[in-house]
């Protein structure tokens, strides 16, 4: 009776052990599967926030039917947005810091795209309440992106600086990834040219949105 007993109970612990185990062994399995997932996850999103969009076909000199007016006694910028873009945020507000640092150096149109087929205030946005309040820009809407499309412009966020003589100095991008603020060679490229100083860059990466998108 008492080996039986006894035998029992080296069973049951021996069971209790192998449960134990297994269940060790799942929480590891996991544990492994999670932190994977977790790893591809910031794989995918490091990728896309480096991930530029394209830098179109920007004219070399100002066009003469332009709709928009070009400053003749200094440096115009243009900046295309696409409204529901949430990565030209940061580019706003690049812009914004360019603009403390340009002085009366330059004349500033943020142009929003706006769908022939949608209401006039479909553009009017956050980031166009954003760009309305920054000062010294002039904010248009882009109806069918037709003036983007004059000036080769097709990521949102892109940036184009033309001198006084209407020749393009810079086009490309404000930020140094998709929503990411702070020093980069673009901010710095157009404060250099706009101060009259040479500049090693006239041209980067932009990231953005497609200008022309649905919502």
């Amino acid at each position: 009776m008492w080996i039986a007993t006894e035998c029992t109970n080296v069973r049951s612990t021996s069971q209790k052990a192998t449960v134990a185990t297994k269940k060790r062994r799942i929480a590891v399995i996991f544990a492994a599967f999670w932190l994977t997932a977790v790893a591809i996850g910031m794989s995918m999103v490091i990728s896309f926030s480096n991930t530029a969009g394209a830098i179109g076909k920007p004219l070399s000199e100002w066009p003469f039917d332009c709709p928009i007016q070009r400053a003749v006694e200094r440096n115009t910028l243009l900046m295309f947005i696409h409204p529901r873009c949430p990565c030209s945020r940061a580019s706003l507000r690049e812009l914004a810091e360019i603009l403390a640092q340009a002085g009366d150096g330059l004349e500033a149109n943020v142009l929003f795209f706006q769908p022939v087929d949608e209401p006039d205030n479909w553009s009017h946005t956050d980031l166009w309440e954003t760009a309305t309040h920054i000062p010294g820009v002039k904010v248009k809407s882009d109806l069918g992106a037709a003036t983007a499309s004059q000036f080769g412009a097709e990521t949102s966020g892109h940036v184009l600086l033309y001198d006084a003589k209407g020749r393009l100095l810079f086009s490309g991008g404000i930020t140094a990834g998709r929503g990411h603020e702070g020093d980069n060679s673009g901010h710095s490229a157009v404060v250099s040219l706009v101060q009259g100083k040479a500049h090693l860059l006239n041209s980067c990466p932009i990231f953005g949105c497609p200008v022309v998108e649905s919502d």
